[in-house]
Order: structure tokens, then C-alpha cells, then sequence
């Protein structure tokens, strides 16, 4: 239920543009839940936004190895829905 409710909060910060509150909350809700797809999803789309191109990066490491095999596919398959929605506007998040 907690995830939930995150997941929630994650997704409408997003959408009132509050890229700062999305990277604070998902930030917070990894520590307690470190295999949260949806946390990463929302974190690496805000940072992105921000600039934070390098963190975004960073925090594509972080769910490979904190996220099982299903769920990284997930969160890949998601980024790349984007960025073929928007092309370009995701690209950094994929590159190797």
C-alpha cells in the first residue's frame, strides 16, 4: 500500500512540473524500498529534466541492480516508449 501511495504522489509531483519534490520523495521512498520500478521511472525522467543528465545515469545503474530482471525490462521498455513518443527527449537515459 505505501508503494502505492508513493507511486501516486511521484506521478502528480510530475505532472505539476515539481521535478524537485519527484527527486526528494522517490529518493526517500528507495531507501525504505530499494525495488521500486516505479520510484526509478519517475526519478530518471525529473532528473532528466532538470539536467541531471549524469545523475539519471547513475540512477539507471542503481535500478539494474536493485531492480529484478522483469522489472529493469520494464522500466527500460517504458523509457524507451518515450523516447519513441518524443524522440530525443529520453535518449541520454538509454545510452550505455
Amino acid at each position: 500500500q505505501y508503494i502505492g501511495v508513493v507511486n501516486e504522489l511521484l506521478k502528480t509531483l510530475f505532472r505539476c512540473e515539481d521535478y524537485a519534490g519527484v527527486h526528494k520523495y522517490a529518493v526517500k521512498s528507495l531507501e525504505i524500498e530499494s525495488a521500486n520500478m516505479r520510484a526509478y521511472f519517475w526519478l530518471i525522467r525529473a532528473l532528466w529534466l532538470q539536467g541531471a543528465g549524469e545523475m539519471a545515469k547513475a540512477q539507471m545503474l542503481a535500478a539494474e541492480q536493485n531492480l529484478d530482471e522483469r522489472s529493469y525490462g520494464e522500466l527500460i521498455a517504458q523509457l524507451e516508449e518515450l523516447q519513441k513518443l518524443n524522440p530525443g527527449a529520453t535518449a541520454m537515459y538509454l545510452e550505455p
